[in-house]
């Protein structure tokens, strides 16, 4: 993404080494023909690069714009031409988004790249395919953009193609195919509560803020601020929260065009969602609007909604004209004078004959408390009934951020220490709240709110809030232990599972801990975290790889394959063999094992490893080659670098060192074998 001086965010190196290989593969499925040995060695390649990053992550997303790619919050530069092409690409097959999840294979990968390979021209783009055609890449999962629905029919009106693109906005935020919805209506509430569980997974914002940026452009060319979708997009504006919107628009757009778009949408959108919007760009851009002037715009929202004769339409045209003059001239951090400060306080008070804005907005009045309780050091009952309030209304980020402009004084600690309670920690998590408040509020929370936190783990419907919660038990350590070696014992297999990954995050284990029971289940998830567990636990290292070893999940195998890998334990090596012999095998994990089985120091190991390279002999020829293949390039490497010395092994690098091939003479070559 883009920050508001114009300058990229990049990639991690883990994530740009990725996104540079799986461009590489395209252009080699786009260049050679069906069969070509480069294909298969570049499809290998990232396949297994696929499998080590999907170690720890449940998938890999990645989102596309026209000539860029986002990934893990990072972004490509568009002067890259190897990746810009792979964007493009995507873009072409109208792919908003591309998720790899674990099991996916060489098979489903070379298929995917060969059909984005192909040129749209003569058929369907891939993001146009429906369910049943993408079924055949089932760990690729794909957010199309539908950009044949945006175009319009001949004599189509525009408000025609603006209800295709909402309709379409709405399939993507919810991750169903346009074709899914058919003519459903869709509330605004749902489309916000989506945004608010899937927000901070790069590929999905940055589809979503895409979309947004174009409903908006769409709405503003119509300018037809009582349509339908002008009313919808209003809600949803007004719905997200500040923090939410704020990243969306700036991954949509830079700050010139987010300014456009403030300007733009100041004249359609309702009264409150301008607002709203506003305050978003301005978070977005860097700039800072008084706390004075927000309650002004507040104000005369609330008096536009009144629909109360003259008095609301000049409070909407003031407030329209004001957003859009503001919008021309954000530079300073603050642009209004002392004085001008204090007038905007005394107009942003309620009026004696005009509807309140606490009670256009339930909140606010809670919210005023807390702050007067900060500015004057004082706090009671009243305080802590606010607090409560502004728990249930969703709204505990303006208490964060009340919070953190506030001087570290007794009061402020009091609030910390009242909101991280066991209780009301319970009732937060419990509840729809931002990301930001959630985050602030478990950096808080101390041991004692642990079984509190727990419990949440266990009930929590988010994926994003359960992983806050493991991120904030982990840095508990070891005090966490006992309680959840309790917990492990009498819960569900999800329960268990995450039990157990922390007791392998903490790294406590009690002394007598048996994690047998564990290794056997047979939900693979907790396998593969008991695994995890039992490889930690004096003793059982060596079973947990072996009970590991027998495993049919590619999984769990890899897992103690690189423990192995690291230390390797006695009596391994037949079933290290049966693995690099099973064809049913991931031939990654196979490769894997025959790396292991270089360890195993047994002649029965370095026999197996000189028969994969020489293959079978024949009667006039007394010693031959293997075919080459990825299999047989691993034992040469590892006969050379864990057997070297032996005279057999010497012997046959001798031998491998003729072959004609220089991939084949490369594994074998090294400084102690001699040509």
């Amino acid at each position: 993404m883009d920050d508001a001086s114009g300058e990229r965010t990049a990639l991690s190196p883990e994530a740009s080494h990725f996104l540079v290989q799986l461009s590489i593969a395209l252009a080699k499925i786009a260049t050679y023909p069906a069969g070509h040995p480069s294909l298969e060695s570049a499809v290998q390649s990232l396949t297994l690069r696929l499998d080590h990053l999907l170690t720890e992550r449940q998938t890999i997303g990645i989102g596309v714009a026209k000539d860029r790619l986002v990934m893990e919050g990072g972004t490509t530069d568009s002067s890259n031409a190897l990746l810009r092409g792979l964007a493009e690409a995507l873009h072409r097959h109208q792919i908003g988004a591309v998720t790899f999840s674990h099991g996916v294979s060489p098979v489903e990968v070379s298929s995917f790249l060969s059909a984005l390979s192909r040129e749209v021209r003569g058929e369907a783009p891939i993001g146009s395919l429906d369910a049943a055609d993408l079924a055949r890449w089932p760990n690729i999962g794909l957010l199309p953009v539908a950009l044949d629905e945006l175009e319009l029919a001949e004599g189509q009106a525009r408000s025609s193609r603006l209800e295709q693109l909402w309709l379409s906005m709405a399939a993507a935020t919810l991750q169903r195919g346009p074709h899914e919805l058919g003519h459903e209506r869709v509330g605004s509430g749902d489309l916000a509560q989506a945004i608010r569980v899937n927000a901070h997974d790069a590929s999905y914002d940055r589809v979503i803020a895409d979309y947004m940026r174009r409903v908006s452009r769409e709405l503003a060319e119509l300018g037809n601020a009582g349509s339908t979708v002008a009313l919808q997009m209003g809600d949803l504006l007004s719905s997200v929260d500040t923090a939410t919107m704020s990243m969306l628009l700036e991954l949509g757009s830079d700050t010139s065009a987010r300014l456009d778009m403030v300007r733009d949408m100041a004249r359609v959108l309702p009264a409150k969602a301008v607002v709203s919007l506003t305050k978003a760009a301005a978070d977005a851009s860097k700039r800072t609007i008084s706390e004075s002037l927000l309650r002004l715009f507040s104000k005369l929202a609330a008096n536009v909604e009144d629909d109360a004769g003259p008095v609301s339409a000049a409070s909407d045209s003031a407030l329209r004209d004001a957003i859009a003059q503001l919008s021309e001239g954000w530079t300073l951090a603050d642009p209004n004078p002392e004085q001008y400060r204090g007038l905007l306080v005394e107009l942003a008070r309620p009026s004696r004959n005009g509807r309140s804005l606490s009670e256009s907005e339930p909140w606010i009045d809670a919210i005023r408390i807390v702050h007067v309780a900060l500015d004057t050091s004082s706090v009671g009952p009243a305080v802590w009934r606010c607090l409560n309030r502004l728990i249930d209304f969703g709204r505990l980020e303006e208490v964060v951020d009340a919070l953190d402009r506030a001087e570290a004084d007794d009061v402020a600690g009091r609030i910390r220490e009242y909101l991280a309670t066991p209780a009301t920690v319970r009732k937060v998590l419990s509840g729809h709240q931002s990301r930001k408040a959630v985050d602030r509020l478990l950096d808080w929370t101390r041991l004692e709110s642990a079984q509190a936190l727990l419990d949440s783990l266990e009930t929590a419907d988010s994926r994003a809030t359960r992983r806050q919660i493991i991120d904030r038990l982990k840095d508990f350590g070891q005090p966490l232990g006992p309680m959840l070696v309790d917990r492990l014992e009498r819960g569900p297999w999800y329960v268990q599972r995450n039990m157990l990954y922390l007791l392998a995050e903490i790294d406590w284990i009690p002394p007598d801990f048996a994690p047998d029971r564990w290794l056997e289940l047979e939900d693979d998830r907790v396998r593969h975290e008991a695994i995890r567990v039992a490889l930690r636990v004096k003793g059982w290292r060596t079973q947990a790889i072996t009970t590991g070893l027998d495993d049919d999940n590619p999984r769990i195998l890899r897992l103690v394959l690189a423990a192995a890998l690291e230390d390797c334990p006695p009596g391994i090596g037949t079933a290290l063999i049966d693995l690099a012999d099973d064809p049913a095998i991931d031939r990654n994990v196979r490769l894997q094992a025959i790396r292991v089985l270089g360890m195993v120091r047994t002649s029965e190991s370095r026999d197996w490893l000189i028969r994969r390279i020489t293959g079978r002999r024949r009667w006039w020829r007394w010693w031959s080659m293997a075919p080459k293949s990825p299999e047989v390039i691993t034992a040469i490497t590892t006969l050379r670098d864990l057997w070297a010395g032996q005279p057999i092994v010497e012997r046959t690098l001798k031998r491998v060192l003729r072959n004609p091939d220089p991939e084949i003479r490369a594994a074998a070559s090294a400084k102690d074998v001699a040509a």
